[in-house]
């Protein structure tokens, strides 16, 4: 022994956080911070499931199985959560939001991991308002998406519609990975599942920040009723085109429906910001560019200002 020499352990730190482990946790803390709860269901489920999701003989179906609960293994999560679903709203819980990532199993045999999402029932909020009854719906599962796919580094996404009524197809640099649906089971219930191992592929982690404006912006909000079969991204997209360069963002700051608007259209209001790097704009330069912009949403889409 007295020939060994004294070394230190080659030990040398890495940073893990753009694999597949480290990738998996920034998605559960993101998805825990905008206020969901993580579930973990068996992969193991009733065949019986799957019969409301048009899969049943696709399923790879276990040869000696416990019990008729655990006969095949799942090729979707959504079965899985729509059953926890269930089960906590019989426990008279009102507002259900949860989340799994699993794997699921297709038939040929293959193993993908995936994220559920599943939102139900309506919760109260107390806000400076009053008490407010906020009821879920795709468009919440819509905004978790869009929250996770910025947190990932994700830009060139979109959702689209599909031929199924209340199912929107969520598409990344024009690939499908993933589904929003409506499920009617007795109860309205809101969910989602997306492929993982493709969401990974187009995953940006790495950061580059900008500078702080140097000079203040000017916002103007316009609002209009706008029909339902028009597509809002396309909308937008084409009014930040128009409103180059001082037009610099715009996003939607209301989104409502009611008695006070007509069937087949809704309500929207539009936060449009325009913002010089070189100078403090004046009035006399936004004025024809928001008048543009008016003008593009009444002539072009066939919009009705408020």
């Amino acid at each position: 022994y007295e020939f060994i020499p004294n070394t230190l352990p080659a030990a040398m730190p890495q940073v893990s956080a753009g694999d597949t482990r480290g990738l998996v946790s920034l998605i559960k803390n993101t998805l825990v911070g905008l206020g969901l709860n993580e579930v973990i269901t068996y992969s193991l489920i009733n065949k019986d499931l799957l019969k409301g999701f048009g899969i049943g003989q696709e399923a790879i179906e276990i040869l000696n199985p416990l019990s008729q609960e655990q006969g095949v293994l799942r090729p979707l999560l959504l079965p899985s959560l729509v059953a926890c679903i269930a089960y906590n709203l019989n426990q008279k819980q009102e507002y259900i939001n949860i989340f799994e990532i699993a794997s699921a199993f297709l038939n040929p045999p293959k193993e993908e991991l995936r994220l559920g999402i599943g939102l139900c029932g309506t919760r109260s909020l107390l806000l400076e308002q009053g008490l407010i009854k906020d009821e879920a719906g795709l468009l919440h599962l819509k905004g978790i998406i869009e929250a996770l796919f910025e947190r990932l580094g994700i830009r060139n996404y979109a959702f689209n519609k599909t031929v199924e009524p209340y199912a929107i197809s969520i598409h990344v640099n024009q690939e499908k990975i993933g589904l929003i649906q409506r499920l009617q089971r007795g109860v309205e219930v809101f969910a989602a599942e997306l492929n993982l191992e493709r969401v990974f592929s187009y995953a940006q982690l790495k950061k580059e920040f900008a500078p702080l404006p140097k000079y203040p912006g000017i916002t103007r909000d316009i609002s209009f009723i706008l029909k339902e079969d028009l597509s809002l991204k396309e909308t937008l997209d084409t009014l930040q085109e128009k409103g180059r360069p001082y037009l610099c963002r715009i996003r939607i700051a209301d989104y409502y429906k009611g008695k006070q608007i007509p069937q087949g259209y809704r309500g929207l209001t539009i936060s449009c910001l325009y913002l010089s790097e070189e100078r403090t704009l004046t009035e006399a330069e936004i004025n024809p560019l928001h008048n543009l912009i008016c003008r593009l949403l009444t002539e072009q889409f066939s919009a009705k200002i408020r």
